[in-house]
């Protein structure tokens, strides 16, 4: 068995150690048939005394797999086929698994998650929705729970305690933006009882081209009263914080310089089962909107008279909207998504490759979900259930058994719906305009001809939206619809190689601005990490007397050298160090007359006063109430301070991009600037700490000296 990832770090077609691991997944497969279930669960405890005793997850990895191939095969009666191993196997040595739509990315997540959730520090899969959160954990729950893994869910409604009981399950899922939100939340606590995260060593995610590209910049921003910013990350950023990353997409490669440079990540094309047959035609041109939208109404009519089922996509939410009038006016049944309930939008996608069925829907809508053909007997067994009453988390065994029975009972209807529709040339997906990205319009063509199925594509360009959409080409439009005749309905070549440039154009420039954007943001970052690592140390207690008597002696001996360096404010030294803390008056004489003293001299007089006073105060306040206010005064000056660093970074970085400077030396000039904003800020954290430390009045509770006896 290959030992390391030497060879899977290679973009492409080039599946490197995936097929040798393979071979030793399937080479145990008979084994784990032959188990009982309870030697079958029982592994995992084995597995992890064998992690224990020194043996590597590399080296679990094909007994590990196997395992939870049977898993599943038992509990859900679905086998991982050989891609959804492949894909695993990229995914737990930190790389992109690129899976053709309809493969199973989802189930293969499974794989992975187990391996890295046996070695204790938890698991968490990021997926596009809090949707598709319940529905993955509820669904895929059952194999992690026979095989003796807990598994956590993270959605919006819950409350802290909640958050914290599911971060300590072996397997969590949840948003990119709540586990970001629950990060920042984690980073403003007082207390560590207040944290809810137990640390970031791997996540998977599903559907990676919605958080690690789209939603990349997107700012997670917690507020105080009024706008003030308490803290900020992005997503792209959070997720960089893992020590290990990996995902899964149906699309990939055309952003894999975008995924090497963010993300060190390197993607992995699995080959699909089942050869695509999808006929994906020739765009279609219309001069105007309006004739495009005629057009596309009289063929969802025809098919839909005809019992073919046709899937809407559209760039912008008007057209759908504006299409879906139009079928009420003739009578056509219809639904319009808009990507507002996930939930229910999943639903319905769900079904749209059922007979007849006429679906229109934005981009972002059923994201995850497979609009199998002939209906999606899962989506409606679980629609059954729950309009029965039943509710997956109250009784998860229960809802499995009720699940299996209703998905058997609808198995019947599916096939024949399948048959019929393939016999019809399966699910029709129209394209209402293409996509700035080429990526987003392959995800939309990835609706149609799953698994092997057949299906087609088409889609539908007017030249009036395209001259309003980028303006740059007007000209050369106008010229092409004067010097050719063109008829409503056109497959022009002419016009295609225009759109095709003007795509490759703005898919450049997007992923050139992702790029500088991730370069700007990894500035932030390390400030982040720097400054949110010596808070943990403060919430934890970390040598916090210690790294107190460190700034006492920094901030002193900052303040004597410059004094000395400026001559005219050594007379001002005496009045600023008895302003910092009680100065004794032998050595607040001593200072007064130290001119001509090599600067050290003084800083070692002064350090020892310091420390003499400090010690003072602690007798004074007890030990552990100055503990107590040390922690307190730290993590108030810390997040005041980082409240002021965001916002003079934040116009540092307005001011630069708004400048005529080019992109590179942006950049070095917003690292130069920043870091001596972070520069000063870290200063002025030990000299406002030092300061309130000596100064602040402090009233001891008897409470808190109740508690001091008793430490």
């Amino acid at each position: 068995m290959p030992v390391g990832w030497g060879g899977l770090a290679r973009e492409g077609s080039d599946l490197g150690g995936c097929e040798d691991y393979l071979g030793a997944v399937n080479a145990f497969e008979a084994e784990m048939r032959a188990r009982t279930d309870g030697e079958l669960s029982a592994l995992t405890e084995v597995f992890r005394r064998r992690l224990a005793d020194g043996e590597s997850l590399d080296e679990l990895l094909a007994e590990g797999f196997a395992t939870v191939r049977e898993a599943a095969r038992r509990t859900l009666f679905q086998r991982h086929h050989d891609g959804q191993v492949m894909a695993g196997v990229a995914v737990h040595s930190g790389n992109i698994a690129e899976m053709p739509a309809g493969e199973g990315k989802t189930l293969a997540v499974t794989l992975p998650a187990y391996l890295n959730a046996l070695a204790g520090g938890g698991v968490h899969v990021v997926t596009a929705n809090d949707h598709l959160v319940r529905r993955d954990a509820d669904r895929l729950g059952v194999i992690y729970r026979f095989l003796g893994l807990d598994i956590g869910v993270i959605v919006p409604e819950m409350t802290d305690g909640q958050r914290r009981r599911a971060y300590q399950a072996d397997v969590v899922y949840g948003t990119g933006p709540e586990f970001g939100y629950d990060y920042l939340r984690d980073n403003l606590a007082w207390s560590l009882a207040e944290c809810v995260q137990r640390g970031h060593e791997f996540a998977i995610v599903d559907d990676a081209d919605s958080a690690f590209l789209d939603l990349a910049a997107t700012p997670l921003l917690i507020t105080g009263p009024g706008p003030v910013t308490l803290a900020t990350v992005t997503v792209g950023s959070f997720l960089r914080l893992y020590d290990k990353l990996g995902g899964l997409t149906a699309v990939a490669r055309g952003e894999a310089a975008s995924y090497r440079e963010m993300y060190g990540l390197e993607v992995i094309e699995i080959p699909a089962r089942r050869p695509v047959i999808r006929l994906d035609r020739p765009d279609i041109v219309y001069r105007t909107t309006q004739a495009r939208a005629t057009a596309i109404l009289g063929v969802i009519a025809e098919m839909h008279a005809a019992g073919r089922p046709v899937l809407v996509g559209a760039v912008a939410i008007e057209d759908a909207k504006h299409l879906s009038r139009l079928l009420d006016e003739r009578g056509v049944a219809h639904s319009l998504l808009t990507a507002e309930d996930h939930e229910h939008e999943a639903h319905v996608i769900s079904q749209a490759g059922r007979p007849g069925a006429v679906t229109l829907a934005c981009a972002a809508a059923g994201r995850g979900v497979d609009p199998a053909l002939g209906g999606n007997a899962e989506y409606r067994a679980e629609q059954e259930l729950r309009a029965a009453g039943m509710i997956p988390g109250a009784d998860p065994a229960a809802w499995h058994r009720a699940r299996v029975e209703a998905i058997a009972g609808h198995s019947l209807d599916v096939v024949a719906g399948h048959d019929a529709v393939a016999a019809l040339g399966g699910l029709f997906v129209i394209g209402i305009g293409r996509h700035k990205s080429q990526r987003l319009d392959g995800l939309r063509r990835g609706w149609a001809g799953r698994r092997g199925d057949p299906g087609e594509s088409r889609v539908y360009i007017s030249v009036e939206e395209l001259t309003a959409q980028d303006p740059s080409q007007a000209d050369e439009l106008m010229r092409l619809t004067s010097s050719v005749p063109l008829e409503d309905g056109t497959e022009s070549s002419s016009f295609t190689s225009i759109y095709d440039e003007a795509q490759r154009v703005l898919g450049q420039h997007d992923i050139q601005r992702r790029v500088l954007g991730y370069r700007f943001a990894a500035i932030d970052d390390a400030h982040r990490l720097l400054l949110y690592a010596q808070r943990r140390g403060v919430l934890e207690r970390n040598r916090l007397e210690e790294n107190v008597q460190d700034m006492i002696d920094e901030v002193i001996t900052s303040r004597i050298q410059e004094a000395v360096a400026e001559k005219g404010r050594r007379r001002e030294l005496r009045k600023a160090l008895a302003r910092l803390y009680p100065i004794s008056p032998p050595v607040s004489d001593f200072v007064g007359n130290s001119k001509g003293l090599p600067a050290q001299l003084i800083i070692d007089h002064v350090q020892a006063d310091a420390h003499a006073a400090y010690g003072r105060r602690e007798q004074e306040l007890t030990a552990g109430v100055m503990r107590e206010l040390e922690q307190r005064v730290l993590l108030n000056v810390i997040d005041h301070k980082w409240r002021d660093l965001l916002t003079r970074t934040s116009t540092l970085r307005d001011r630069i991009w708004r400048s005529d400077l080019d992109s590179a030396t942006q950049l070095a000039e917003y690292q130069r600037q920043s870091h001596e904003l972070l520069n000063r800020t870290i200063a002025e954290v030990k000299q406002e700490a030092v300061s309130y430390l000596f100064n602040l009045d402090v009233e001891v509770t008897q409470a808190a000296e109740d508690t001091n006896d008793h430490e």
